[in-house]
């Protein structure tokens, strides 16, 4: 018996390739240095500015416990936005669009139609004809809020709410902007904008 185990054993020895260790000790290879730099803070996220979608406190997104975000005018700027439904598109969650013969389409985390909210500087609109894309150019800021916020806006709020607020005459800086723009077929825009200070008590803006 022992005889047949040690035939055996020797018989799969036989078949094994036989295998070496690399002995061969190749030198460390020296990369260049790669160099990275960013800005610290490029300004995109913005949480200390005041919203008025989400609380009646003035809070902003850092403090209020709500699902909160905002696109500015820079961040407008900065992405193109041509209309209200590419400032709104940036948002997380948010889809808007707009068909032929009907009204604005919204989606905000799933919920469509009257369980989205739509406000254009904090007052509800009636009726979704109303929240069709318009020009960039008259906005401020786009806010949305999301989950029920009836607290706020009323009981159809359920998906979230979107306020769409435009510019405002204000008393940091009297300014005059402008904006050209060229597109496909020949298209082009040209907006003015100006804040002024009237007098001591009296700011415009148009």
């Amino acid at each position: 018996m022992s005889g047949k185990i040690v035939y055996i054993n020797l018989l799969f020895l036989g078949l094994s390739p036989l295998t070496f260790a690399d002995t061969s000790i190749e030198s460390p290879q020296e990369l260049d240095a790669l160099v990275v730099t960013s800005d610290k803070n490029r300004g995109l996220l913005d949480l200390d500015t005041p919203t008025e979608a989400g609380s009646r406190l003035g809070l902003s997104a850092r403090e209020n416990p709500a699902s909160v975000a905002v696109a500015d005018r820079e961040l407008m700027i900065q992405i193109g936005a041509r209309d209200l439904q590419d400032a709104a598109n940036i948002l997380p969650g948010i889809n808007l669009a707009s068909f032929p013969g009907r009204g604005a389409f919204v989606s905000y985390r799933g919920f469509t139609g009257s369980q989205v909210n739509q406000l254009f500087n904090g007052i509800p609109l009636a009726y979704s004809i109303a929240a069709r894309p318009v020009d960039s150019w008259i906005y401020d800021r786009v806010e949305a809020v999301g989950g029920p916020s009836s607290f706020l806006y009323g009981a159809s709020s359920v998906g979230g709410s979107l306020n769409y607020v435009t510019k405002t005459a204000d008393r940091i800086d009297q300014e005059l902007t402008g904006r050209l723009s060229y597109g496909r077929f020949d298209t082009t825009e040209t907006s003015l904008g100006v804040n002024k200070e009237l007098n001591e008590y009296n700011w415009i803006r148009f």
